[in-house]
């Protein structure tokens, strides 16, 4: 089974990641403290924004980045997916802490990029097996 770099796999792929995150994420907090879901609702739904945020940079400096390296890495599919993915992730959430930083507060700060990017790699550590799943399912 051979699984190759597509733009728009990637993009899909990267965009029901976040929403099964999200949707995850929202399980686990109900299961274990359901009186919190109510409060994170508005927190959960800002994370979706953030992450069309992130895809949208993803198009652009992401992509280029997995498929790169997804052609270099000489593993199976789905360790390969989840490396090139994980990397890309990176450098998304970077290249969007940078923008975002830019356009809130006029300039690029290191201490803004540092924050941003840590509480979005945060929820990357959910989304990027699950994006890795549904590429895989979509190419297989």
């Amino acid at each position: 089974m051979t699984i190759e770099p597509k733009f728009t796999t990637y993009i899909v792929s990267t965009v029901s990641g976040s929403w099964i995150a999200l949707i995850t994420s929202a399980i686990v907090v109900a299961v274990f403290k359901s009186e919190i879901v109510a409060a994170l609702m508005p927190v959960l739904f800002f994370s979706l924004f953030i992450a069309t945020g992130v895809s949208l940079v993803s198009s652009i400096i992401g992509y280029p980045s997995f498929r790169y390296l997804y052609k270099k890495l000489s593993l199976s599919a789905i360790p390969k997916l989840l490396l090139a993915g994980g990397i890309s992730c990176l450098i998304s959430v970077l290249g969007f802490a940078l923008v975002f930083s830019y356009f809130i507060s006029g300039g690029i700060y290191l201490g803004a990029i540092i924050q941003i990017s840590l509480g979005i790699l945060m929820f990357c550590i959910l989304v990027v097996p699950f994006s890795v799943l549904v590429y895989w399912f979509i190419e297989r």
